[in-house]
């Protein structure tokens, strides 16, 4: 008996633009990007916009702002601009499934 510990979708590794990005994560991504912009950072609009997908759409996101980013990670955005447990947490939340467990 096995059990399915991650989405399908990180067992399908399937990411591609025609298939599983949208505008919502091109959004999400800009979103993020603004919030972290600056001195500071708008932890209240991370939480609103990582927060907001389920874990299938996280690895999306986490794969899709790579992209956009130039090869910057969400991950290593959460640690620069969050700190203590709540940025170790945003870390986790910002990871695929695979890597966060």
């Amino acid at each position: 008996m096995t059990i399915d510990v991650f989405p399908q979708i990180v067992h399908e590794n399937d990411l591609s633009p025609d298939e599983g990005y949208g505008a919502e994560f091109d959004e999400a991504v800009e979103d993020i990007v603004k919030a972290c912009k600056g001195f500071g950072s708008n932890a209240k609009k991370c939480i609103e916009v990582i927060g907001g997908f389920n874990a299938d759409d996280r690895y999306k996101l986490s794969a899709r702002f790579k992209e956009l980013e130039d090869g910057k990670t969400l991950c290593d955005l959460m640690q620069k601009e969050m700190s203590g447990n709540f940025g170790q947490a945003m870390q986790f939340m910002s990871l695929p499934p695979h890597e966060a467990e």
